[in-house]
Order: C-alpha cells, then sequence, then structure tokens
C-alpha cells in the first residue's frame, strides 16, 4: 500500500482530479456553443433533462451500470481515475454551468461566436481527457468500453474505431430520448457529429505526443 502514497502516485492523482476538472469545463463551453456536446455528454444531457435529474446523478447511475460490465471484462482498467470520473466530473459540469452560464450565454448570438465556443470546448476537453486515460489510474467505464471491445476482438476492432461506433451509439440513444421533448437539435449539433468521427483518432494523437511522456515523467519521478 505505500507505493499508492509515494510521491509520483499523489503528483498523478491531482494531475487526474485537475484534468477532469478540466474536462468538465470543456463539456460546459460546448453545451453553450448550442452546437453539441460530445457523445457520451450528449446522452447525459439528454436522460438529464428528460428525467429531471442533476447531470452529476446521471452520470454516476449510467457509469454504475457500465461498472459491472468493464469489471467482467476488463477489471484491470479500474482504479482511482475510475471512482474519480463517477463522482466528480458530472459535479464539476454543474459547477462549471453555473460560472459559465452568465459570462457565455451573452456572447452565443452568432454562428461565429457559438463556433469558436465549439471549437475551445472541444479541444479543451479532448487534450484533458488524453491526460486522464494516460495517468494508467483507471479509465471511467465508458472510457474502458472502446477498450473492453477492442480486447474482446484481439484487436480487430482497435481503439479509435470501437469509439467511433460507442460514441455513435450514444448520440443515436441520446437522439430518441431528446426527441419526446423536441430539444434533439439542443443537445445534438455539427460538434456531437465531428466528436462522435474524430475524438477516437484525436485522443490517440495526444496522448502519443503529449499526454504519455508527461505522465510517465511523472510515474517515474523518485519516491
Amino acid at each position: 500500500m505505500k507505493k499508492y502514497f509515494r510521491r509520483s502516485y499523489v503528483l498523478r492523482y491531482l494531475v487526474i482530479v485537475l484534468v477532469l476538472c478540466v474536462t468538465a469545463m470543456g463539456m460546459t463551453i460546448m453545451r453553450l456553443s448550442q452546437m453539441g456536446t460530445e457523445p457520451f455528454s450528449c446522452l447525459n444531457y439528454a436522460i438529464s433533462e428528460h428525467f429531471h435529474v442533476p447531470m452529476g446523478m446521471t452520470i454516476i447511475v449510467i457509469n454504475l451500470v457500465l461498472l459491472v460490465f468493464t469489471y467482467l471484462n476488463m477489471k484491470e482498467s479500474l482504479g482511482f481515475g475510475t471512482f474519480a470520473n463517477m463522482f466528480l466530473i458530472g459535479n464539476f459540469a454543474d459547477f462549471w454551468m453555473k460560472i459559465l452560464k452568465p459570462i457565455l450565454s451573452p456572447f452565443a448570438t452568432t454562428m461565429i461566436s457559438r463556433l469558436f465556443m465549439l471549437c475551445i470546448g472541444m479541444v479543451i476537453m479532448v487534450f484533458a481527457c488524453s491526460f486522464y486515460l494516460a495517468g494508467m489510474l483507471g479509465m471511467a467505464p465508458y472510457d474502458s468500453f472502446a477498450y473492453v471491445l477492442e480486447k474482446m476482438t484481439k484487436g480487430k476492432f482497435p481503439f479509435k474505431w470501437a469509439r467511433v461506433f460507442t460514441d455513435s451509439l450514444c448520440v443515436f440513444i441520446a437522439f430518441l430520448i431528446a426527441r419526446t421533448n423536441r430539444t434533439q437539435w439542443q443537445i445534438i449539433g455539427i460538434g456531437t457529429i465531428i466528436m462522435a468521427f474524430f475524438i477516437g483518432p484525436l485522443l490517440s494523437f495526444f496522448r502519443e505526443r503529449i499526454a504519455d511522456p508527461f505522465m510517465k515523467m511523472l510515474k517515474n519521478l523518485p519516491s
């Protein structure tokens, strides 16, 4: 147990919490752009608005369901990061919505400003998420889902394309749920489609070139 309290581990724990906070900020900026958010958040927003429950609670419930599947097929992917994601990112999103909505909503009045917000939120979210995955301290059940598919197919369905599949499935389900309230085009937009097809490749790009080397440096720090 002592190794989990070494400086390298403690710093990685702190980085994980920080990047979850930054990831939630990116999610919120995308949501406020009114041009769609990333697929899994899109599903959570649809369920949250349909059942009138906080985003934090929605993410916890959905991830608990996915946690069972992950535990049965890839328990080695579980760790500090798994539970930090489940219990923090949704609450961080609720926090950022309260802070950023009164600041950014007045600017989301033109297509150019909304596109700018969308791009900023997208880059922030994917960049931060790459550090979360590179931390190797456990992945959120949803993030590990694509890796489980890769494992189950023995690499024939690589992560980046498995992620495209799971993200596209989230968008489809979110559309069906949000359509009942006629809010589907408020949470699903061009940003959602872009993220559904490019979040996997972008995550791989940021991990290989920036996040993995940085987290490896922290991991190799002396006690």
